[in-house]
């Protein structure tokens, strides 16, 4: 969803971002994006550990 903001904002709105919060946007988006296998990680752990509570 990050990665079109700037896109969309200019095509569908007429909003023309400054470069320094486009780096901003991006910056952002890389890192979550970074973010996802961890949360992936830490889903299924806590998964299992439901899992295993209920036996």
């Amino acid at each position: 969803m990050l990665d079109r903001t700037t896109s969309t904002l200019k095509e569908e709105f007429g909003i023309q971002l400054v470069p320094h919060t486009q780096i901003m946007i991006m910056t952002i988006e890389e890192g979550v994006e970074m973010l996802l296998p961890v949360l992936l990680i830490v889903a299924v752990l806590s998964y299992r550990k439901v899992l295993n509570q209920a036996q």
